[in-house]
């Protein structure tokens, strides 16, 4: 062998235009490869690619991990006709409102409607704030039309 090795990433994400591939790891075996690391970040960022590695304790901080599954919950939910879209985008992009302000604001609204149109890439907030106090964006999906 020409001491080539290889590295298979779990994942593929683009934050801000940049590719980034995320490795995950439980944090009882990371340690055990974390010599690897900075070698892939560098070959990565070479290639103008972003390299992180993830174990638990990145995943389930909280409030994430209870905002993430309270937003979950909404993918059941239909959105609602554009003509509201329209109008929940347009309040959050002249507002500062958040989940609540925003299902307040518009009848028939409710929280589980607000995170459909996250999920959905509609809006977006921060998912490390705490959610009723968190303001809503605008999302990609919504700039992208």
């Amino acid at each position: 062998q020409s001491g080539r090795r290889e590295h298979s990433p779990d994942l593929l994400v683009v934050r801000d235009g940049t590719p980034w591939l995320l490795t995950c790891h439980w944090e009882s075996t990371a340690s055990r490869k974390e010599d690897t690391w900075p070698l892939i970040g560098a070959a990565c960022a070479d290639l103008g690619i972003g390299y992180e590695v993830l174990t638990e304790l990145h995943l389930e901080r909280r409030p994430r991990l209870e905002n993430v599954t309270e937003i979950w919950r909404g993918r059941f939910y239909a959105l609602p006709p554009q003509v509201v879209i329209n109008e929940a985008l347009h309040l959050v992009a002249c507002n500062q409102l958040t989940v609540d302000a925003l299902a307040l604001r518009i009848q028939g609204f409710t929280k589980q409607v607000v995170f459909r149109m996250i999920l959905a890439r509609l809006l977006a907030l921060d998912l490390d704030a705490e959610l009723a106090s968190t303001l809503l964006h605008v999302g990609p999906a919504a700039t992208d039309r």
